[in-house]
């Protein structure tokens, strides 16, 4: 049997009036977390009689309540590897390939690769007559609403609407984001460029036939052919313009769908079940 655990996160203070929300289980937390229990039978967070099962801990602050031999869900936890060289029996899970190969050359803990699964299990796919809206889903922050306010701004100018969800807190939140435009942009152009950043969010745009355009990071690299790259604001713009004309848009949404189908929870499930 598989127990998981999942831990509240610490978001500081990134927003004030949305602290107190976003200081209790991020969504990543409850996709790796609640989906994947319900979905290959695992229990959920059990207060006892779990030790005989492959326990794993989703995103925990620290290893005071984790046992050697127990597994650590790494995601974008940027401070556990100084305890995990200190715990080099606690088995580590990395969620992309980029994260894979940092934890493999930094630990001496064994490390396999278990990639989230895409939000859309429905399958749904949207059907487009025309393309008129950029979207972008991410954490609540007054860097965030300046930068894609601007997107916006030039979005507009090119006649292209733009939608964004900031402090979402449920699967939902994110699906209605997806559901409702035909370009996603990741314009945030990265300070540094480092393992921490995954493709969750390209993947999930993928699974609803939606191109993504975002600066190229070693974190995409899995999915490198699978999204438009721009290095700029300017290109990210330049690159939107583009995707109106209909053959351009249906290539790349096919290559995103066709990325994103190996991302699926039924694939994903599997890798969950090799642990026992």
């Amino acid at each position: 049997m598989i127990s998981l655990f999942t831990h509240p996160a610490f978001l500081g203070n990134r927003h004030p009036k949305l602290t107190k929300e976003l200081t209790t289980l991020r969504i990543s937390s409850r996709i790796r977390g609640d989906e994947i229990a319900e979905y290959i039978g695992a229990t959920l967070n059990p207060k006892d009689g779990f030790e005989d099962d492959v326990c794993i801990h989703v995103k925990p602050k620290y290893l005071e309540k984790v046992k050697d031999g127990h597994w650590i869900d790494y995601l974008d936890s940027r401070n556990l590897i100084y305890f995990l060289k200190e715990r080099p029996l606690v088995n580590v899970i990395a969620h992309s390939q980029c994260s894979y190969d940092y934890l493999t050359e930094n630990l001496t803990n064994k490390v396999v690769l278990i990639p989230s699964h895409h939000i859309n299990i429905e399958g749904f796919k949207r059907e487009r007559t025309e393309v008129t809206t950029v979207g972008y889903i991410g954490a609540a922050s007054p860097e965030a609403f300046k930068e894609y306010a601007e997107i916006g701004e030039r979005l507009k100018a090119v006649g292209l609407d733009f939608k964004a969800c900031f402090g979402f807190k449920t699967r939902q939140d994110a699906i209605d984001l997806y559901k409702g435009i035909d370009i996603f942009i990741i314009g945030d152009l990265p300070k540094a460029d480092t393992h921490q950043k995954a493709p969750t969010k390209i993947i999930n745009a993928g699974s609803f036939g939606i191109p993504t355009i975002a600066c190229p990071v070693i974190g995409y690299a899995e999915i490198e052919d699978s999204y438009i790259h721009a290095s700029s604001l300017d290109e990210m713009i330049s690159e939107a313009q583009k995707l109106k004309d209909k053959k351009v848009y249906d290539g790349w949404s096919n290559k995103a769908y066709a990325m994103a189908e190996r991302y699926h929870i039924s694939k994903i499930a599997e890798l969950y079940k090799k642990l026992v």
